[in-house]
């Protein structure tokens, strides 16, 4: 090694051809050295097992971080809200003031080596960062049976339908149809088309389940018989109720039974039990957490996102049915028809609409027509006369689902807009699948001078909520579905609302209300019962700065969810 300051990407950091040579020159400890370690929150385990489950980044850092005699970590994003997470991220740090697995509970120990500041503070204190301004969308007054609202209500009565007949089954079949629902009201909440592809593989699976089982009850075991199954049980040790001869629940059913769980618990803000928080989230975030910026997931082809998917869905659906009543069940079977009779109607519903522009693509399309391109005629109907032409405004849209809402937004809104001025040039994609040189052409011309390009419109799903900056032309961003982690709302909102930004950034979040004499129902709560909505206040949140320092006197987050 010739040089003493070294910049090393995340990514080179493991491997081992980069960062071998830097170990050997800093030995077991180099005094006087400094490790500045941004984006810090990468290197916290992302589960909330006691230990979390590291990956290679933060056992790479683990073992470069005590190489070095200062440390400097720096991060603008909350951390994920697990204690034992964040106390594993300041052991990094400091491992003679933290320990990992122990929770933090003195100030005092953080305020030692931690300091926080707000975009609001250092605009107060020095300016440079123009003040955000954040609107609330509410799209009501629509019809009672607009296809959003429709399948809203018909989800709701198939989550009771479900939850009566798997009143009396195993807690892994409860965890499993309750994850379903939470999963099929997610998808709902971005679009009809995402649903739909959803419902369209929980229904053929759930078909197949009980037409099996209907055949098998027609043909009826011999009360002696010994199935497969049995056999393979007896083989393993494992009783007939499901526990091992050693009185434990095999462990691929323990597994399974955890992997369901964990993302009910996640989804709805219930604590996870210990057994799940000591599962990897890789567990269970393939159904219901989107591809991040980091996640391998992000950068599969459509086909295999799309068979992965259906395979988790068929996965869940076997298990809630597995431990349901039988289908010789008189009682059950009605309840059974009754599931099947919504699930119809649903799909019926979403494969009207999901081709069909939805209310809230309706609305941001009228509002592209009042702020970018004045002439553009409303949806379906072509241009008269000369091409409409477009201003100078950009606005960048994120969305959760590839493989659906992505779509679908991209289709919609070509659509809207053919025939205007250069319209197949409008319109760009980042998503997980956007390679490094494809990526930063796409960022060049999102900030190029948009009298030089005609770019306007910038989908993005999660893989571009990090590290990417768009604010020299863009000050509007709109959250065409919001993440239940308002953490990811902040680093999406970050993209535009920057130091040295010229105009005030506007990020608007949407919600559709259905409006009642005796109830406001919110249509992304997708809940019987009344409830404020979330999205003005995730969207809401201020931009935050944090640094974190060992021995230098600087900080990182305070330990509590930014959420």
């Amino acid at each position: 090694m010739t040089h003493s300051r070294f910049l090393v990407s995340h990514n080179l950091l493991i491997d081992p051809s980069y960062a071998d040579p830097m170990r050997a020159w800093l030995g077991a400890l180099r005094p006087g050295s400094l490790l500045i370690l941004d984006e810090a929150h990468h290197a916290a385990p992302s589960s909330g097992g006691r230990y979390g489950i590291e990956s290679k980044f933060t056992r790479a850092v683990r073992d470069l971080a005590g190489r070095f005699e200062h440390r400097l970590f720096l991060s603008a994003t909350p951390h994920n809200g697990h204690s034992n997470s964040f106390s594993t991220l300041l052991e990094l740090l400091d491992p003679y003031r933290f320990t990992r697995g122990v929770k933090v509970r003195s100030r005092k120990a953080l305020e030692d080596v931690m300091v926080r500041r707000l975009k609001e503070d250092i605009r107060v204190t020095q300016g440079g960062f123009p003040e955000r301004r954040v609107e609330r969308v509410v799209i009501d007054g629509l019809p009672a049976d607009a296809p959003e609202l429709e399948l809203s209500r018909l989800l709701d009565e198939y989550r009771t339908a479900c939850e009566r007949r798997h009143a009396n089954a195993s807690g892994k079949a409860q965890a499993a149809a309750g994850l379903l629902v939470v999963g099929l009201q997610q998808r709902l909440l971005s679009s009809v088309e995402a649903f739909a592809r959803s419902l369209v593989v929980h229904r053929r699976t759930v078909e197949g389940r009980w037409e099996r089982e209907q055949a098998s009850a027609a043909t009826g075991d011999e009360p002696g018989r010994v199935s497969a199954t049995e056999q393979s049980r007896a083989a393993t040790g494992e009783e007939p109720g499901g526990a091992s001869a050693t009185g434990q629940p095999p462990a691929s059913e323990a597994a399974t039974t955890n992997q369901l769980r964990a993302p009910e618990a996640a989804a709805t803000g219930q604590s996870r039990s210990p057994e799940a928080a000591a599962l990897p989230d890789d567990e269970h975030r393939l159904f219901l957490v989107p591809p991040a910026a980091d996640d391998e997931r992000g950068e599969q082809d459509p086909e295999l996102a799309e068979a992965e998917e259906e395979a988790q869905i068929e996965a869940i659906t076997e298990a809630a049915e597995s431990g349901a009543a039988p289908a010789a069940d008189v009682e059950h079977a009605e309840l059974w028809r009754r599931e099947q009779a919504l699930l119809d109607h649903m799909q019926a519903i979403a494969e009207q609409a999901r081709h069909v522009p939805d209310a809230k693509t309706l609305r941001f399309i009228d509002w592209m027509r009042e702020k970018m391109c004045p002439e553009l005629p409303p949806f379906g109907r072509p241009p008269q006369g000369r091409p409409p032409r477009w201003n100078d405004r950009r606005v960048l849209v994120f969305t959760e689902n590839r493989e659906g809402t992505k779509r679908y937004l991209r289709n919609i809104l070509e659509q809207a807009i053919t025939g205007t001025d250069r319209a197949d040039e409008r319109i760009e994609v980042i998503d997980g699948l956007t390679q490094g040189a494809r990526r930063k052409e796409v960022q060049r011309r999102f900030n190029a001078d948009p009298a030089v390009d005609p770019l306007r419109i910038l989908l993005a799903t999660d893989a571009a909520r990090e590290g990417l900056n768009f604010q020299a032309h863009c000050a509007d961003l709109f959250h065409f579905d919001l993440p239940w982690n308002p953490g990811r709302i902040e680093q999406r909102n970050g993209r535009i609302d920057r130091k040295l930004h010229s105009r005030r950034p506007r990020c608007a979040a949407t919600t559709s209300c259905c409006r009642s004499a005796k109830r406001t129902r919110c249509w992304r709560c997708s809940s019987a019962r009344p409830r404020p909505s979330s999205a003005s206040w995730a969207a809401c949140r201020r931009s935050s700065t944090t640094m974190s320092s060992a021995g230098c006197g600087a900080a990182s987050d305070t330990g509590t969810p930014t959420g």
